[in-house]
């Protein structure tokens, strides 16, 4: 969770449209492998440390604010599977100790039977309610990756996840997101200038799963472990 990358993208835009599978092409990718970058990029266990994992962490960092200042505050995580994260934390306590306004940056690589993954990532929110709880957040993410497919076919490509979310409801001393949807627009990007532009929602469970919708199509994914289940 990070700067302004500008790329210049030539050649064809191809969408993808709510009930149908993405535009196939040389460079194409199925709505079952953009679920599956989703899904580490979402959740908080699997391959990654991804959104979820970084919202329970800064709900930590929420729980022991004091008021009325401003720090930096950093952490690392490292999962099995290779991923490590270095996050700089940017804190800024507000003087009524109710609000808790955060920027996060961080990059890690993962690697996973079909896919080899280098990513950044940059999350802006706020919390709010600090003292109840119960925290709620709302702000924005963005996810940068180049990534190495090796199955069902060898491809490579760049994508970027742009996310909102309002209203994130958090368990402040638990540290676990307990309701809410992420709104999403995923768009990646292939080598001879081809983008595919899928949009999307993940919806949290009561049991630790999300409800993922991507391009129209339906899964539910384990967050803990990153599994994806089609509906």
């Amino acid at each position: 969770m990070r700067g302004t990358t500008v790329f210049a993208v030539l050649g064809v835009f191809l969408a993808g449209c709510d009930g149908d599978e993405p535009v196939r092409s040389q460079y194409s990718l199925s709505a079952d492998e953009a679920a599956i970058i989703i899904a580490n990029a979402f959740g908080s266990g699997g391959f990654t440390y991804g959104f979820t994992g970084q919202m329970e962490d800064l709900a930590g960092v929420a729980r022991s604010a004091p008021a009325g200042s401003a720090d930096t505050v950093t952490l690392s995580r490292t999962k099995a599977g290779g991923t490590s994260y270095l996050y700089a934390l940017h804190v800024v306590y507000g003087f009524a100790a109710s609000d808790l306004d955060v920027t996060c940056g961080a990059s890690g690589t993962y690697t996973t039977p079909t896919m080899v993954s280098q990513e950044t990532t940059y999350v802006s929110l706020r919390f709010a309610g600090l003292a109840g709880d119960t925290l709620t957040a709302s702000g924005y993410s963005w996810r940068l990756g180049s990534e190495e497919a090796t199955f069902p076919s060898q491809k490579s490509f760049r994508d970027d996840i742009v996310a909102t979310f309002d209203d994130l409801r958090i368990a402040k001393i638990a540290q676990r997101v307990l309701s809410g949807t992420v709104t999403f627009t995923m768009r990646e990007r292939f080598p001879d200038g081809v983008v595919i532009s899928l949009p999307g929602t993940w919806t949290y469970l009561d049991n630790r799963q999300a409800a993922l919708v991507i391009s129209g199509r339906a899964y539910t994914v384990e967050i803990d472990t990153g599994t994806v289940l089609e509906k």
